[in-house]
């Protein structure tokens, strides 16, 4: 059994299925999209699962060698560079995945904006 996802009926959509397009896009990067017939919908949600995922993995690991390492880079005697260059280098997959989901909210975003703008026609 096949379960349609979009809103649009007979190639239109109305106002406040543009508007649910658009809350459901602000939520879930690419629901949206999906929900108004647009297939890059598959792409938005694609890139902003796989930084939720990059995210959750960096985040985890980052935590665990921060809790490891708490006492040593809390010591007064650390050098402040020394402690920040290393918890960058531990962070920054984190916030690359971040980056990534954003990039896949951004894009849901301006393909939010041309639902919104074709839904005005109508």
């Amino acid at each position: 059994m096949r379960v349609p996802v979009s809103l649009v009926r007979d190639g239109k959509l109305d106002r406040q299925s543009a508007q649910a397009c658009i809350a459901a896009n602000l939520g879930v990067p690419g629901a949206g999209s999906l929900m108004a017939g647009r297939r890059i919908g598959y792409g938005q949600m694609a890139i902003a699962l796989l930084g939720l995922g990059v995210t959750l993995v960096f985040g985890l690991m980052f935590a665990i060698w921060y809790i490891q390492n708490l006492d040593r880079l809390r010591a007064p005697e650390a050098d402040p560079f020394v402690v920040l260059g290393e918890v960058w280098r531990q962070l920054r997959g984190a916030l690359a995945g971040m980056g990534l989901f954003l990039i896949g909210w951004l894009w849901a975003l301006a393909t939010s904006l041309e639902i919104l703008r074709a839904s005005r026609g109508s």
